[in-house]
C-alpha cells in the first residue's frame, strides 16, 4: 500500500531537493533506504510515476538486496498494470522471506486485481495472523468479502476489527454498507445501538443510527441520534445538517434553516446544504431565498440535476419564464445528456408559443431516454409538440412510432385514431390542390 510522508520534516524536504539537485547536475549522492522510500513515494503520491521509476532505479542501485525497495517496486508494478511482472517479483520475493506480511499483503492485492478474491483472502488472512497490529489488514480481509458479495462473511470480519480499535471509522462504514446491501435496516440498527452501549461517544455510529432511523422515517429517534452527535463534538457538521433535514420533515422549518446554517459555518457553503436551504425557504414561501440558494447550489456543483429542477421550476412558477429557459440552458450545457431538462426545456418554449423550439427540445428529450420508455405521457406530449407546429405528418409518425414499441397500449391506439384521420384529411386536401 502507498505510504504517505509528511512534507512538513524538513529532513524529508531536503532529501527532496538533494535528489532533484542530483537529477540536474548528473553527480552521484548516496541515500539510506529510508530516504529512498519517503523520495519514491513523494512522487507516487504526486503522479510522478517517472519521477519515482528513476528513484527506485538508483536505489536498486545502491541497495541491491534491500526487500522493502523489491517491494515499492511491485506496487509500481501494480499500479501500472504490469500484473505478470509484479507475481514474478513477489513470487521471488515470498521464497525469499515467507513470513513477510509486507509481501502477502501485495500478493493479495495482485491477486485481487486478478478478481481471484479468495485467494487474495487466504494471502490476507497469513498476513493478519503474523502482524503485530492486523487492523488495516482485518480491513482488507472484509473489502474482499464485499468484492465478492459476501456480505455476512465482511460483517463478521469487520466487526473483529471494530472490537480491536472501535474508532476505526472505515470498518463501521463498510459494515453499514453490507447492511444495506443486505435491506437489513433493521439488523444495523441492533448492531448499532449494541455497538453504543460499548462506545457511547462515537458520533460516527451516532450518526448511522441517526440515518438509519431517518430512512425508517421514525424522526424523533433521529433526531436524539444527531443530538448525540452535535453534544459529542458540537463542530460535527454532518451532524447539523441531517438534524436540519429531519426538522424539515417534522416541519419545523425555521430550526431546519437554523441548523443548515450552522453546517455552513463549520464546512463552508457546500452544494448539498445550499438545495436544502433552497427547499426550506421555498416551504416557507421566501421564493427569493430560495432562488438565491439553488443559484449557489448548481453554481458550486452544476452536474447537481435537483438543484437545476427546483431553481428553474421556481423561476417558472413565479412566471420568469425568461430566466427559466437561461438556467435550462446552462443546465444543459453542464449535463448535456439529461433528458428530464431537454424535457423542462421543450415545455418552457411551448410556454411562449415557439413550438418549433419546444419540438426540437421534446424530440432530444426522446432520443436520449431511449424510443423504449414506457412513459406514455412522454409520447404523447412530444405529438402534442409536433400538432402545436401545424406538422401532422411529423405527428403521425411520432404516434406510429410510439405504438410499434407499445402495442397494446389503449390510450395510444385512441390517440393514433385521431391523429390518422387528420393525416389522411391533410393528404386528401393536399391532392385536391394539384
Amino acid at each position: 500500500m502507498y505510504q504517505n510522508f509528511s512534507d512538513s520534516d524538513s529532513n524529508d524536504n531536503l532529501c527532496i531537493e538533494k535528489f532533484e539537485q542530483m537529477l540536474k547536475t548528473n553527480a552521484v549522492y548516496f541515500f539510506d533506504t529510508e530516504e529512498f522510500e519517503y523520495i519514491i513515494y513523494h512522487y507516487i503520491d504526486n503522479g510522478e510515476l517517472s519521477a519515482a521509476e528513476k528513484a527506485l532505479d538508483l536505489a536498486e542501485q545502491q541497495h541491491p538486496d534491500n526487500i522493502d525497495l523489491q517491494l515499492i517496486k511491485s506496487e509500481i508494478f501494480i499500479h501500472n498494470l504490469q500484473l505478470e511482472k509484479a507475481n514474478n517479483l513477489l513470487t521471488i520475493l515470498e521464497d525469499i522471506s515467507p513470513n513477510n506480511e509486507e509481501v502477502f499483503i501485495q500478493k493479495a492485492t495482485l491477486l485481487s486485481k486478478k478478481r481471484k478474491y479468495a485467494q487474495a483472502i487466504d494471502y490476507l488472512i497469513k498476513a493478519a495472523d503474523i502482524s503485530e497490529d492486523p487492523i488495516e489488514i482485518i480491513n482488507l480481509i472484509g473489502l474482499e468479502y464485499i468484492n465478492m458479495q459476501e456480505y455476512n462473511k465482511a460483517i463478521s470480519y469487520l466487526k473483529k476489527g471494530l472490537e480491536i480499535k472501535s474508532d476505526f471509522n472505515e470498518l463501521l462504514h463498510k459494515i453499514i454498507y453490507c447492511y444495506d446491501e443486505l435491506n437489513q435496516t433493521e439488523e444495523a440498527i441492533r448492531y448499532l445501538k449494541d455497538f453504543l452501549d460499548d462506545n457511547p461517544y462515537h458520533k460516527t455510529a451516532w450518526h448511522y443510527l441517526g440515518k438509519k432511523y431517518l430512512s425508517l422515517k421514525k424522526y424523533d429517534e433521529a433526531l436524539r441520534a444527531f443530538d448525540f452527535t452535535i453534544i459529542i463534538d458540537e463542530t460535527f457538521a454532518a451532524g447539523y445538517t441531517y438534524k436540519g433535514i429531519v426538522l424539515g420533515k417534522l416541519d419545523k422549518i425555521n430550526e431546519a434553516i437554523k441548523n443548515y446554517t450552522i453546517s455552513i459555518e463549520f464546512i463552508g457553503y457546500d452544494y448539498y446544504i445550499c438545495w436544502l436551504l433552497g427547499n426550506s425557504y421555498k416551504k416557507i414561501g421566501n421564493n427569493d431565498a430560495a432562488i438565491k440558494y439553488y443559484k449557489k447550489s448548481v453554481q458550486l456543483d452544476p452536474l447537481h440535476k435537483n438543484g437545476w429542477y427546483d431553481l428553474i421550476a421556481l423561476l417558472e412558477k413565479e412566471k420568469n419564464i425568461k430566466d427559466a429557459l437561461r438556467y435550462v440552458k446552462k443546465a444543459i450545457n453542464a449535463n448535456e445528456e439529461c433528458p428530464k431538462l431537454w424535457k423542462i426545456k421543450a415545455r418552457l418554449f411551448d410556454k411562449i408559443k415557439r413550438f418549433k423550439k419546444a419540438e426540437e427540445s421534446f424530440s432530444k428529450s426522446m432520443e436520449l431516454s431511449s424510443y423504449k420508455t414506457k412513459d406514455i405521457r412522454h409520447w404523447l406530449e412530444w405529438v402534442d409538440y409536433a400538432l402545436g407546429t401545424n406538422d401532422i405528418k411529423r405527428s403521425f409518425y411520432i404516434i406510429e412510432l410510439a405504438l410499434r414499441l407499445n402495442p397494446n397500449d389503449t390510450v395510444l391506439q385512441k390517440f393514433h385514431k385521431k391523429i390518422e384521420r387528420l393525416n389522411e384529411k391533410q393528404t386528401t386536401n393536399e391532392k385536391n390542390k394539384i
